[in-house]
């Protein structure tokens, strides 16, 4: 189930190109603001708390990691993970490999951790904060993608890949019996990677690093369904 809805979050993302309109990205900023503060939430209230709970204070290793491999991935990436990016800094007919690999290696690192959860709960709450955050980043890539102008065959390709890079995470995390024995370390480093795109989501989704009433509406009802969620499972 956790594979289907990695992928189908990809797909939901691509067909709400088709009904709503994301050309200006105003759109495409609320669903990232909704999934940052998500992110945020559940890693505050669900994972940390747990986290140093069994392990200690060693733990923030781990998680800082986690925040130090991201900001490398942010250069290569160029930020695609919290939905920013300039067309004018990419040639168009010319694939970006640095920035697409970027995504890829992060896709692949926050699906990684999903099936060593301890907990049926923990594992719902990352498999729904991924998702969340799936869907306005495929919505980015897409644009990004687009405004390149490559070729039908190279785009979707690019697409495809992306979509089986978090759930090639999550599966090789279970077939690798090692990995348990880590898992805890593995969930802090994947914590640490969602504080610093979240946090980056929440400062650069906003005009002048200002919110509107909507934004900050937004960002609230996420906090609560986090809430809510985390209660629920």
């Amino acid at each position: 189930m956790s594979y289907a809805l990695q992928i189908g979050a990809v797909l939901f993302g691509l067909a709400m190109i088709g009904f709503f309109n994301f050309s200006d990205l105003k759109n495409t900023k609320l669903l990232l603001a909704f999934s940052g503060s998500y992110l945020f939430s559940v890693v505050v209230l669900h994972f940390l708390p747990e986290l140093y709970h069994h392990e200690g204070e060693i733990i923030g290793i781990a998680i800082l990691a986690g925040f130090l491999l991201q900001i490398l991935l942010d250069f290569y990436s160029t930020g695609l993970e919290h939905g920013h990016f300039h067309a004018h800094d990419f040639k168009k007919g010319i694939l970006p490999v640095g920035a697409i690999l970027g995504l890829f290696a992060h896709a692949f690192f926050e699906g990684l951790p999903i099936e060593l959860q301890h907990t049926h709960g923990g594992q719902k709450t990352m498999l729904l904060a991924i998702v969340l955050h799936k869907v306005p980043i495929t919505i980015v890539l897409y644009a990004l993608l687009q405004s390149l102008e490559l070729t039908f065959k190279k785009m979707w390709s690019i697409l495809i890949i992306f979509s089986l890079m978090s759930p090639f995470g999550t599966l090789v995390g279970s077939i690798f019996p090692i990995l348990g024995e880590y898992s805890t370390y593995l969930t802090a480093f994947a914590s640490g990677i969602f504080l610093h795109v979240s946090t980056t989501i929440l400062f650069e989704s906003s005009h002048n690093h200002r919110y509107n009433f909507t934004k900050l509406m937004v960002v609230v009802l996420a906090m609560v369904f986090a809430y809510l969620s985390i209660l629920t499972f």
